[in-house]
């Protein structure tokens, strides 16, 4: 019987084509909406994300002085800086724990003044290990260099790259090249750049509040990824910066797992191992660090932004395909009451109608994604280039296809479908049948 009200939807589907169409073409519109611009969503978070777990190195979690992000640790940095001795714990951890590590890297912030001998310029710089951050880097952002080279190929120890604002703010050129890859990262080639001076000195306060100074070469370009931070960033060795700021210590730490299913052990390995012995280190994931307030913030309004537009499709959606079967059941009133007549009961009657919208909310879905991946191939594959948000450089236009998405959207639309089919059917039956006779 089951099998028999099935194959019954399906022919009416087909007989009757012309009066779903337009619920067939809402469905096809709403999923290919939803997906598709999920699809972008995802594609900036995944940005976003990248940016800072990988791009600027915070791997998955930050280690720091427990009073660092204090006001009294912002006015005295050094004095809640990782000292030498927490360094060496740390890098031992590191090496001990290598089934679960993947790497761990020191970074020193600093800030002074840069100057060519004709421009001077306030600078605050991110200085770390060469080799380590690298790896942090891998595989998309290994190459982190606009023009020139990066720093682990430059065997230069007091080599710097400069944001590309401040680089012209220095007397530097260049000329406009493709860099970015269509898939995601920069071109690993060396792009040309000039510098009126391409030696610059860096000065600082040192820990101890002495002036001290040093010469730099300029090695290349890089991107602070924000504006506002572009026309002000340097990128340096940390030996090279220990010396100028004459200290053994670092700003913090970070460490990169080797999959995010072992962030729980690993807390509990380093507070075992580490929070025990140095209870002034703080352990943290970066999304939770002052650091990621600007990722957290940005990605709320993204989904805020989401919702909203899927709502808005869903709505839609939900009116059209209401007024669809609205029409289609009043037009076939009279073929309801005929099946009435012949025996067939409404609960049987309803269930045909049902069976019907399923099958057009699934023929509209697989449409929709055969329509949607398609469009994606081809943007994916178009090398679009765009200005995402605050971010200094654009980026490559990319749709994100996820299958809990699709999964998901389908399930809703199908849901929607059943849901209008049974409230649509309800009025119609509980008519008397010569009532359902003798619609006009």
């Amino acid at each position: 019987m089951q099998q028999r009200l099935i194959s019954l939807a399906f022919r009416n589907v087909m007989v009757n084509w012309r009066h779903s169409l337009s619920a067939l073409l809402s469905v096809v519109a709403a999923f290919y909406s939803i997906v598709f611009f999920e699809g972008y969503i995802r594609d900036v978070g995944d940005l976003y994300y990248d940016g800072y777990h990988s791009r600027n190195m915070f791997g998955d979690f930050v280690v720091e002085n427990a009073k660092a992000q204090t006001p009294e640790g912002r006015a005295e940095p050094f004095q809640y800086a990782v000292t030498a001795d927490e360094q060496k714990a740390m890098k031992e951890f590191t090496a001990k724990n290598s089934d679960i590590v993947e790497e761990s890297a020191r970074f020193l912030a600093l800030q002074g003044m840069v100057t060519n001998g004709k421009t001077s310029v306030i600078f605050f710089a991110k200085a770390m290990d060469i080799e380590e951050s690298k790896k942090m880097r891998e595989p998309v952002w290994g190459w982190n260099a606009l023009y020139g080279k990066p720093l682990h190929l430059t065997n230069n120890p007091n080599a710097i790259l400069v944001g590309q604002i401040l680089g012209r703010s220095l007397s530097c050129h260049t000329k406009p090249v493709q860099i970015m890859s269509p898939d995601q990262g920069y071109i690993a080639e060396e792009r040309p750049f000039d510098c009126d001076s391409p030696q610059v000195q860096m000065s600082v306060t040192t820990e101890s509040g002495q002036l001290n100074a040093m010469d730099f070469d300029i090695a290349g370009f890089v991107d602070g990824g924000y504006q506002e931070i572009d026309n002000r960033f340097i990128m340096m060795s940390l030996p090279a910066a220990q010396q100028l700021m004459n200290t053994d210590k670092v700003s913090y730490v970070t460490f990169l797992m080797k999959d995010q299913k072992y962030r729980h052990e690993f807390e509990k390995r380093f507070n075992e191992q580490i929070g025990s012995k140095y209870p002034d280190l703080r352990l943290t994931r970066w999304q939770d660090h002052p650091v990621g307030e600007l990722y957290r913030k940005s990605i709320d309004l993204l989904s805020v932004f989401r919702n909203f537009v899927v709502i808005i499709i869903i709505s839609i959606t939900t009116l059209s395909v209401a007024n669809t079967k609205i029409k289609s059941i009043k037009e076939r009133t009279k073929e309801i009451g005929t099946l009435r007549s012949l025996g067939f009961s409404p609960g049987f009657i309803r269930n045909i109608f049902m069976w019907e919208s399923f099958f057009l909310s699934a023929m509209g879905i697989i449409i929709g994604a055969v329509a949607a991946l398609v469009t994606s191939f081809i943007v994916n594959h178009a090398g679009i280039y765009y200005k995402a948000g605050l971010l200094s450089m654009p980026v490559p236009f990319h749709i994100k296809a996820a299958l809990i998405v699709y999964i998901v959207a389908a399930a809703v639309l199908i849901s929607i479908g059943l849901v209008v089919t049974a409230l649509v059917c309800r009025g119609t039956l509980r008519k008397k049948i010569v009532e359902n006779l003798g619609h006009v």
